[in-house]
């Protein structure tokens, strides 16, 4: 999305957006409003648009959250998330150290999308038939 696209979106749904909820709602509001953007090229960095980098007491709703980049699992990581739902897993792993091995080969060394996408896979787990209903 151009920098244009993006402030006009602000400046012309999301502020408006934001006023008419804070009008309608008394007090402390029962409701939230998120919204969320994936910067997939990266260039957000080089908009000119005001973001907060971490809401605080001043911060104001209309003033879009910058979200730190998605970082990728680490071999630790996805050993522990192993032991600690092993219960919960399908009976696919019998040795954790070649499944996190597996994972991060087929996951471009650890993306979470795509460790997602092979954990579902060595499960026979469907996942994009069961979050395309969502």
């Amino acid at each position: 999305m151009p920098e244009e696209y993006m402030r006009d979106l602000l400046q012309q749904f999301w502020s408006p957006l934001v006023a008419r909820s804070q009008r309608n709602q008394k007090s402390i509001p029962k409701f939230k409003l998120l919204m969320f953007f994936i910067d997939k090229s990266g260039s957000v960095g080089q908009w000119n648009i005001q973001f907060a980098e971490c809401p605080n007491p001043i911060w104001r709703a209309e003033i879009p959250v910058k979200l730190p980049w998605i970082q990728k699992f680490s071999s630790d990581e996805l050993t522990h998330w192993i032991f600690s739902e092993l219960p919960n897993l399908p009976q696919f792993i019998d040795d954790t150290e070649v499944v996190v091995e597996t994972v991060l080969n087929n996951s471009e060394d650890g993306v979470p999308q795509w460790v997602f996408q092979e954990i579902c896979s060595l499960s026979n787990c469907e996942w994009c038939d069961e979050w395309a209903r969502l």
